[in-house]
């Protein structure tokens, strides 16, 4: 399988116990966590990140994103009903995931 040789992650606003998964299973990568949504700016820990890993709550912009340039990938968690209409992003060279998660009791 291909891969990066390197890679930093930036994982945006995760929930209790998410850190410890993503550290588990992206143990080949740089994870940088940052603890609240991002809604207009980019923090400097993590503006060098290929990866922007964030939930719906926050919101990414055109600006935000050219402030990132080794950024090549978003990942989108969000709810069934919620989704991509949170980012302002033109860039044809961004890859845009959207993870559709559905809570059930």
């Amino acid at each position: 399988m291909y891969h990066m040789l390197y890679m930093k992650i930036a994982y945006i606003a995760p929930y209790e116990g998410e850190k410890e998964i993503a550290l588990s299973l992206l143990s080949e990568y740089e994870v940088v966590f940052v603890d609240a949504p991002i809604r207009d700016e980019v923090p400097e820990l993590i503006r060098d990140a290929e990866v922007l890993s964030v939930f719906v709550d926050s919101k990414i912009s055109e600006t935000m994103v050219d402030s990132m340039p080794n950024l090549t990938h978003i990942v989108l968690l969000s709810g069934i009903t919620s989704g991509a209409r949170h980012f302002n992003i033109k860039k044809q060279v961004i890859c845009i995931f959207e993870i559709k998660i559905s809570f059930q009791c």
